[in-house]
């Protein structure tokens, strides 16, 4: 048992007791349209939004929790000071002595969306009804045990926000080490030959249709694209921005660098290991004299090949303009050593990218674990 459980216990006997939202606080909504927000405004205007704009008029001055009244159904903020709001916006102000605001701020941002959804069986609801909100039933326990679940709550919060802060940092760090050392292997020496030699450690001048063969993949309708993968479609299918779902059937088999070619995001670079389709808006890059796929990718990605697309209302990538491209390459064995360095690196970053996400659910799980346990409350005997 908890200090708090403990504590509700001895100050709670017989229960807490329970009122609804309506009972304890005035509820409003805003007045104003969404599209009021202005650029650099000096107030906050809340709307359904997750994110605050701003606003260069205030109509409260106070204490408030702003709950999103439909996009964003539940979405609870807590707000002191002036601010505006939008008309689908929920605005409450003016609470019960008996509650703290940051109190009532955590359980409804635990519980409110629940009970909204058990009332959408009842009326469909695509935004809160008035009502429904009124009838949000609020626990009352003394004011010491709900300074206490506070704490606890913000105390977890911003430990949670201070370990995701460091992630992001690391995640930054990591990834400007990763493109230090990438400039530095793909970078040649001053002095470049343009011929080709037998020194491991020569690097040579030549254009991309010297290094590979470049061609784009072959049209396949949308409707035989499925977005999961399964028996009957095992393989993926690369387009314009890289894999858009799974086929029947393969068109390459092998390692191949991408380049996406359509769309505000060619010059993308993926890599294909295996069998897989590639559609008429990726270009398949396969290697001439042995030279290595895993390092023209890396090659590739470096070179940001989206600068050299055309301009227009759906920017693309002609291959008669990649081909003509010039590189700078060492040797086969080099690139290989180069490679197999860059993929260590990348590994390394990604697999800090990947677990951030993770590690996010595992501290939002342990945060609700304990979150339920503080909000939980018997109700009192009648």
């Amino acid at each position: 048992m908890t200090h708090i459980e403990q504590m509700i216990k001895d100050m709670c006997p017989h229960g807490v007791e329970w009122k609804q939202l309506g009972e304890v606080c005035t509820i409003e909504t805003g007045k104003l349209n969404a599209n009021a927000a202005v650029e650099g405004g000096q107030y906050p205007f809340f709307t359904t939004s997750k994110e605050i704009s701003y606003i260069n008029d205030y109509k409260w001055d106070t204490e408030a929790l702003l709950i999103a009244g439909n996009a964003n159904i539940g979405d609870v903020k807590h707000y002191i000071g002036k601010f505006n709001a939008y008309q689908r916006t929920y605005v409450l102000t003016s609470f019960e002595e008996s509650l703290i605001v940051r109190f009532l701020y955590h359980y409804t941002k635990a519980r409110l969306r629940d009970f909204l959804d058990d009332k959408k069986n009842e009326a469909a609801m695509s935004y809160i009804v008035l009502s429904s909100l009124q009838a949000f039933p609020v626990p009352i326990p003394p004011l010491d045990i709900q300074k206490k679940i506070v704490e606890c709550l913000d105390k977890f919060s911003a430990l949670a926000a201070e370990l995701q802060a460091e992630l992001q940092a690391e995640l930054q760090a990591r990834r400007k080490q990763y493109e230090f050392y990438r400039t530095q292997l793909l970078t040649p020496p001053q002095n470049i030959s343009s011929s080709n030699s037998t020194d491991d450690s020569n690097w040579v001048m030549k254009q991309l249709s010297e290094i590979a063969e470049l061609k784009a993949g072959i049209h396949i309708n949308a409707e035989q694209i499925f977005a999961e993968q399964d028996d009957e479609h095992p393989y993926p299918c690369f387009g314009g921005n890289g894999i858009r779902g799974y086929v029947a059937n393969y068109s390459h088999d092998g390692e191949f660098p991408i380049i996406g070619r359509q769309g505000a995001l060619c010059g993308c670079v993926n890599y294909a290991n295996g069998k897989f389709y590639a559609t008429e808006h990726a270009v398949v890059v396969k290697t001439k004299a042995n030279n290595s796929p895993r390092y023209l990718f890396h090659m590739l990605t470096f070179a940001d090949l989206n600068q050299y697309k055309s301009q227009g209302a759906q920017p693309g990538l002609a291959v008669g303009n990649l081909v003509v491209l010039n590189f700078s390459i060492p040797s086969v064995k080099e690139q290989e050593r180069i490679a197999e360095l860059l993929d260590k690196f990348e590994a390394l970053t990604n697999s800090l990218s990947d677990g951030i996400p993770a590690e996010q659910a595992a501290q939002q799980k342990r945060y609700e674990y304990y979150r339920d346990r503080l909000l939980t409350f018997p109700k009192a005997e009648k």
